[in-house]
């Protein structure tokens, strides 16, 4: 075997050890999503709480000029259904 063709022999065996089987992409996903439903659970808690020391301020429990940059900055981070998903989260923490 030529030099060449062993580093090349090389090259894709590395290549391919690199790249993560199905089973591993899957497992990675599934955790990105256990970190995410986490946030979620943790995000509806202190928009709870923040509903609940407007209340106490006298100001109304949910503040449009708010919410509204809030769906801004998800649609510029994740295009347009990033106010989609901005739309969910809004509903999801509503108490």
């Amino acid at each position: 075997m030529s030099p060449d063709s062993a580093a090349a022999t090389r090259a894709r065996a590395e290549s391919a050890a690199a790249t993560p089987t199905l089973e591993e992409q899957q497992h990675l996903i599934a955790r990105l999503d256990d970190k995410i439903i986490r946030l979620i659970r943790q995000r509806n808690v202190e928009c709870a709480q923040l509903e609940q020391v407007r209340q106490s301020l006298g100001q109304p429990r949910v503040e449009l000029s708010w919410e509204n940059s809030m769906l801004q900055r998800y649609r510029n981070e994740l295009g347009a259904q990033g106010t989609d998903f901005g739309l969910l989260l809004l509903k999801m923490s509503r108490t």
